[in-house]
């Protein structure tokens, strides 16, 4: 009788915030890391799986020596490069743009350290799974995807979005960490459990959450447990490996998105959501200054540079308990101010821009009688309707509004911002148009 082969991913899931704000958070990191590199030195037969180019940026800020040494394990095969984004973060909540920039950022900062991108996304602690990354990852260059929430009834299977993108996709069976024997032997029972169909299947061990990666204990346990499953083989192993001994042919379809559990994450703390959007948006509109600066002065704006420091701290603080509502308040307030500085940012940014592409126009013809009012949308295609300005202009001063062309256009007065319309002094007026 063929033995049954369970693929052993040795993983340490890392929640940069939850019960503790993102400075622990990089020390976990740290630890994690260099604990995995002793194991590697200790065991030959070890491997290890890891996630979220963020947590390597910081290894490379503050131990680069540790980095390197990361570096030839990923090019030995023994460190596996997974998730392929900056951060695992909500896969609900955040925009398109967002999760295009997650891969974007991830990707392009694995190709230029590690020569190579990655190919198999993971989230496996997200709450739920939106109906459109097949699309996105298969577009940022993976065809895999690991997932663990919701639990679904088939460990593996097809994944098609909704433009037809279609990925492999593994709904891991057990949990992602394990501690000590009897949890690895439960973890490992529970996988045969649910992939009695499959004569292969992938199972995690290891310390996770608030890091920690696979311990000794855990790796003895699972030598151990491979001489005491007779019907099992026991492989340390990656995904990469099992995906590719994988028999990929008849595996069921799925569409749509999975959602949803921890409901409450999707009903709190409307503030830091609120927030979120709004950088998104801030960020968005941003870019789309500076590149219309770049069309008039036919070169980037220096502050151009700026955007991907911007954007990853807005994706850093997408990661799924900070979006979610489940972190402490100290990390909770840390990351609404993050927020908030990334959209006073990139106010700046799009106040200058604005500023350089005005400048560039030449009025003095049309406006030796006023001057002029420029009107700028951000969004795709033509816009109408109607346009609040309030302009420094003498109360008692008549004011005619032209288009273009010279016609006049029709406006009513409201009230300014402070609330007041006095006719006999000041210089504010606010003014309503089509």
């Amino acid at each position: 009788m063929k033995k049954k082969t369970l693929y052993m991913i040795g993983n340490s899931h890392i929640d940069p915030v939850w019960f503790w704000s993102w400075e622990e958070g990089m020390q976990e990191v740290k630890a994690t890391y260099a604990s995995v590199l002793d194991r590697m030195k200790e065991f030959p037969d070890f491997r290890f799986t890891s996630t979220s180019t963020a947590f390597f940026e910081w290894i490379e800020e503050i131990l680069p020596d540790m980095f390197e040494e990361i570096r030839q394990r990923v090019e030995e095969g023994r460190w596996e490069l997974t998730g392929g984004w900056f951060i695992e973060p909500d896969c609900l909540l955040p925009g398109g743009e967002a999760f295009v920039r997650q891969g974007l950022y991830g990707q392009r900062w694995l190709k230029k350290r590690f020569g190579r991108i990655c190919r198999i996304g993971s989230n496996v602690d997200s709450f739920g799974h939106n109906s459109s990354l097949p699309q996105i990852l298969k577009k940022s260059g993976m065809d895999a995807y690991v997932l663990m929430r919701p639990r679904l009834d088939t460990p593996v299977f097809r994944w098609e979005g909704l433009d037809g993108s279609s990925i492999c996709a593994i709904s891991l069976p057990g949990e992602y960490t394990t501690w000590f024997y009897e949890p690895t032997k439960e973890n490992i029972e529970k996988t045969l459990e649910a992939s009695s169909d499959f004569d292969k299947m992938v199972c995690c061990y290891g310390v996770g959450n608030h890091g920690g990666g696979p311990t000794k204990d855990n790796i003895h346990s699972i030598h151990r447990l491979s001489r005491e499953i007779e019907h099992v083989e026991l492989i340390f192993s990656s995904y990469t490996d099992f995906l590719k001994d994988l028999d990929k042919t008849d595996l069921p379809l799925r569409r749509g998105p999975f959602e949803r559990i921890n409901v409450g994450c999707y009903s709190i703390d409307s503030r830091f959501k609120q927030a979120n959007r709004l950088a998104e948006k801030r960020l968005a509109e941003a870019e789309f200054y500076l590149t219309f600066a770049k069309e008039r002065l036919g070169r980037w704006m220096p502050e151009a540079g700026a955007m991907e420091r911007l954007w990853k701290a807005v994706l850093f603080n997408q990661f799924h308990d900070t979006l979610g509502g489940t972190v402490i308040y100290e990390a909770r307030e840390k990351a609404l101010a993050q927020l908030e500085g990334a959209c006073a940012e990139a106010e700046h940014i799009k106040a200058l821009a604005i500023q350089r592409i005005v400048n560039t126009i030449d009025t003095r013809e049309n406006s030796a009688e006023g001057f002029p009012l420029f009107l700028f949308h951000s969004g795709d295609g033509d816009w109408e309707g109607y346009v609040e300005a309030e302009l420094n202009w003498f109360c008692k001063a008549p004011l005619r509004l032209m288009d273009p062309e010279g016609r006049e256009v029709a406006y009513q007065r409201i009230y300014t911002e402070t609330k007041t319309r006095n006719y006999h002094i000041g210089g504010r007026r606010r003014i309503l148009f089509w």
